[in-house]
């Protein structure tokens, strides 16, 4: 057994979905349907009969009393600081694409993206629209561009955590004993992640691949809305943005030195994030390994990335969290416990944050003041 019981706790415990749904997130004054809040409680509600059934949810409640709030403090520092990284990140890629943008401003915009991510059911392409849109400008170039930087933001920091995932997992099985159930996920969520990777990165390379593919979704949308819509009248201004996306993503790869820098910047994000779940396992004084928390961490943020149509994912992360540190060898209260704590960071404090973000900058402000000349 790796994990180590702090003394005081072994009594007690035992051990746009489209572009109109991203307008309706991020206006002057945001006004969000009663739904995305519903899903989540319900999600919250699936989460706690979950812990009532299988977890001594007294022991949990004793746990998290017993937390060190010192070392719990610094994981909301950790999340800021990761939040922080990636504007570093989206913001030197501009820089190199020759569009200007205050810091602070692209700070909001991330925040405003994880907001959006959480409660629109289309997660991390969400948040990725929706800064695609803050970003706009009236020039079509502009927003191919803009795409351009944020397509490259997430390939960068796909890639690294695939690299850190691998790295981990190898350490991992070397050293502690790893279940069947646990390395066969393990090889799902790696597969799924290289073949989402790949896909990108042939979008990125081949424009015309590109181009049939939204050729052909533009006609598919318009057998289904029956020519309501005339989507063809779109297909001009669209073919403009592609060729000045493909013409950002050209800029990029002819300075690969640029490079650097937003790679430094996403992996000092990734890892900012993963010391989250590090400083709650340090304030519950439970010894668990390193590599471990890698491996959970990767499989749970490679997760997050699909959209799997839940806010939040609340219910299922939080399940599939607990689960895997439970098959991990650690108790299941003190599983429960961590990834209460942990959550409570990534997912509500990153609600709050970006909600206020979203209350503070209005879409018709940020036009007007995002871009300097």
């Amino acid at each position: 057994m790796f994990f180590k019981h702090a003394p005081h706790l072994e009594k007690k415990i035992l051990i746009t979905r489209n572009k109109s749904n991203v307008r309706s997130m991020v206006t002057d004054k945001p006004r969000l349907t009663r739904k995305y809040f519903l899903i989540l409680a319900a999600g919250l509600v699936v989460y706690v009969f979950f812990l009532y059934i299988f977890v001594d949810v007294e022991a949990i409640i004793a746990a998290i009393q017993y937390a060190n709030l010192l070392y719990y403090s610094l994981a909301f520092l950790a999340i800021v600081m990761n939040v922080f990284f990636h504007s570093l990140t989206w913001w030197h890629l501009l820089i190199t694409l020759s569009i200007k943008a205050p810091l602070k401003k692209i700070f909001s915009f991330i925040w405003i993206g994880n907001f959006v991510d959480i409660l629109v059911p289309a997660e991390s392409v969400s948040g990725e629209i929706t800064r695609a849109y803050l970003m706009s400008h009236d020039s079509v170039d502009n927003t191919g561009k803009n795409t351009a930087s944020i397509m490259s933001h997430r390939v960068i920091y796909t890639t690294m955590s695939l690299i850190c995932f691998v790295i981990s997992s190898i350490f991992f099985t070397m050293n502690y004993k790893m279940t069947s159930s646990l390395f066969s996920l393990s090889i799902i969520i790696l597969v799924g992640a290289m073949g989402t990777l790949s896909f990108l990165v042939l979008l990125c390379l081949k424009r015309k691949l590109a181009w049939k593919i939204i050729n052909s979704l533009l006609n598919l949308f318009d057998f289904i809305l029956r020519g309501r819509w005339n989507l063809a009248s779109f297909k001009p201004k669209i073919k403009q943005i592609l060729d000045a996306f493909y013409e950002g993503l050209k800029t990029l790869s002819n300075h690969p030195m640029s490079l650097v820098w937003p790679t430094i910047f996403s992996i000092a994000a990734w890892t900012f994030k993963m010391l989250i779940t590090v400083l709650v396992f340090i304030s519950l004084s439970i010894n668990v390994p390193f590599s471990a928390i890698v491996v959970v961490f990767s499989i749970i943020d490679t997760l997050q990335t699909i959209p799997i149509g839940i806010p939040g994912e609340v219910g299922l992360i939080d399940i599939t969290m607990t689960g895997l540190f439970t098959a991990l060898g650690i108790p299941p209260v003190i599983s429960a416990t961590a990834t209460i704590l942990t959550r409570g960071v990534t997912l509500w404090f990153n609600l709050l944050i970006g909600g206020i973000f979203v209350q503070w900058i209005g879409v018709k402000n940020i036009k007007g003041t995002v871009f300097r000349s």
